[in-house]
């Protein structure tokens, strides 16, 4: 979301730190119990990340810029700069929201990223915005902020560590587990669909 928003720059640096009380995974990967993340940009662009760190918690982003300011969430997005006159509210005006569909976001992203797919498929689109570019650069930032809790450093991209450091600190002992017991956050998604973890015998 955030090469998104500025254009696609690159992500030059990241710094972080992590919590791993308990041993949470998710979709068969071990993951952080709590995160801030600082990442910057070829522009000069700063973003953070805060997860878990506070009891409020949304889906969405506070944008600061130099002339105003954006909050979104999957539904709403507010706008205040000089001449909003306060925070301007926006509603979403994409087809699926006209005909009142709920959780506007999920559905009328995920129709927007099937018509965008489709029309790279058949050549009417040169560019694909879920190519596996994108989404290896999305992995290299997050990587980046484990190492950078690893090493105590502020990490420079290209990453060079080719392994998963927050694997690597657990395996280590650097993040040791005080509360155990496997749990995946996705659980009772997959005993809804009747589905189980990779690591269970059929």
């Amino acid at each position: 979301m955030f090469r998104y928003l500025l254009g696609d720059v690159e992500c030059t640096w990241a710094m972080r730190n992590v919590e791993r009380d308990t041993d949470h995974w998710e979709r068969s990967t071990q993951i952080e119990d709590k995160a801030l993340a600082v990442f910057g940009f070829e522009n000069d662009s700063q973003a953070m990340i805060v997860s878990d760190l506070t009891p409020v918690r949304w889906q969405g982003a506070r944008i600061y810029g130099s002339e105003g300011m954006i909050e979104m969430t999957t539904d709403d997005l507010y706008l205040m700069n000089a001449s909003s006159n306060g925070w301007a509210h926006h509603k979403p005006d994409g087809e699926f929201f006209k005909y009142g569909a709920e959780r506007f976001e999920w559905v009328e992203g995920g129709a927007g990223q099937a018509r965008e797919l489709a029309d790279w498929v058949t050549g009417r689109s040169d560019y694909h915005r879920g190519n596996g570019e994108n989404g290896y650069k999305a992995l290299e930032m997050i990587h980046a902020v484990y190492e950078s809790a690893r090493l105590h450093v502020q990490v420079e991209l290209p990453m060079k560590t080719m392994a998963n450091p927050l694997d690597i600190m657990i395996e280590d002992g650097h993040l040791p587990v005080r509360y155990p017991g496997r749990h995946d956050i996705r659980a009772n998604r997959l005993r809804g669909e009747n589905l189980t973890a990779d690591t269970e015998n059929s």
